[in-house]
């Protein structure tokens, strides 16, 4: 339940709730998400999953290139 007095979910009937969950310093946050927000923050979290995932390809290229003693 929500917890709001007049919502359908206080009858028994869920209701559809978006929320935004991050981890920081080792402890779980989470932001309740409107749905008029949703494809926005959806957007803004499938950039930085490109980018944490461009940063992970760089830091290997450079791995490599360390291991194999190339400047």
């Amino acid at each position: 339940m929500c917890g709001k007095p007049n919502c359908r979910c206080a009858q028994g009937q869920k209701h559809r709730a978006l929320y935004l969950v991050v981890s920081k310093d080792g402890r779980s946050r989470q932001l309740y998400v409107p749905e008029k927000f949703e494809a926005t923050v959806r957007e803004w979290v499938e950039n930085y999953h490109d980018l944490r995932d461009l940063m992970e390809k760089i830091s290997d290229f450079n791995w490599d290139k360390v291991q194999k003693r190339q400047g």
